[in-house]
């Protein structure tokens, strides 16, 4: 089966949680976007991921979440797409360039 393809949203913002998905306090700890072709990132400083393994914990959540996505809105295979967005991950990590910024507070 093919997978569907999506149009891009006339909104540029994501969907925010309603407060009844969310046990008070929420604290951001990330932001993501794509400018220009390229990522943008940006890192809250947080006590409670205070370890490279929380962080680790924190974008394996992400990962799975964004292949339900993909399970949810077309003919995609939940583990298949996991795997798939795990073997991108892998491979950006093998190949990709070391990458220097700076770090900022308000």
């Amino acid at each position: 089966m093919g997978a569907k393809r999506r149009t891009a949203r006339t909104r540029p913002e994501c969907d925010e949680p309603s407060a009844s998905d969310l046990e008070p306090p929420l604290v951001e700890v990330m932001r993501v976007g794509i400018s220009d072709g390229r990522p943008f990132i940006s890192l809250a400083p947080v006590e409670w991921l205070d370890s490279p393994e929380r962080w680790g914990s924190l974008l394996c959540d992400t990962l799975l979440n964004i292949a339900n996505a993909y399970s949810l809105v077309g003919d995609y295979d939940f583990e298949r797409t996991a795997c798939r967005i795990f073997d991108g991950l892998h491979r950006r990590l093998r190949d990709a360039p070391v990458i220097s910024g700076t770090l900022t507070s308000n």
